[in-house]
């Protein structure tokens, strides 16, 4: 307890320097500084309490981005959308990078792009799927590898990895 305070704090300062530094709307970091929030109480009750708050708002933030990509967005709408992502942002390493493993591995999913697209599709379906967590606790112990699936297929195929969101 006398360390979790004091480093929430100088994590916080850590978080706005940074991201002031960088100056871009990305804002990482932001939820790995709400993650030491439960740590800071000693009683049981109010860890609970805040730790259920946690998981809630990881619900709330994966079923609103399943509803923006699909109600507000385009990305579920468009069955290209696997593969033109995968293009935009791969195309700079796949241009520096000809012969590595990863680049032949790329060069095959960009020739099928039927997997990215399915891939893509099957990823905002997970998304969608964490509004499962807003009813039953049941199936938490599922839930718990969709964001690291959802992360890690998003870092593969799109090189976009929020590694604050997966904590």
């Amino acid at each position: 307890q006398i360390f979790v305070v004091p480093f929430g704090f100088l994590f916080l300062i850590y978080a706005i320097t940074y991201n002031t530094f960088i100056v871009h709307h990305a804002h990482p970091l932001a939820v790995m500084m709400l993650i030491t929030l439960p740590f800071w109480v000693k009683k049981n009750e109010s860890w609970k309490l805040l730790w259920e708050g946690m998981r809630y708002y990881i619900c709330y933030i994966y079923t609103m981005s399943f509803i923006w990509k699909v109600f507000l967005g385009n990305a579920f709408w468009d069955w290209d959308q696997g593969i033109i992502t995968t293009k935009y942002n791969l195309v700079e390493y796949m241009y520096h990078n000809p012969s590595s493993m990863m680049t032949s591995i790329y060069k095959f999913f960009i020739t099928h792009q039927q997997l990215l697209n399915a891939g893509n599709t099957f990823v905002l379906l997970l998304e969608g799927l964490m509004v499962i967590g807003f009813s039953t606790k049941r199936y938490d112990r599922y839930l718990l590898f969709l964001p690291i699936i959802i992360h890690f297929s998003t870092y593969f195929f799109s090189d976009v990895f929020f590694i604050e969101w997966l904590v």
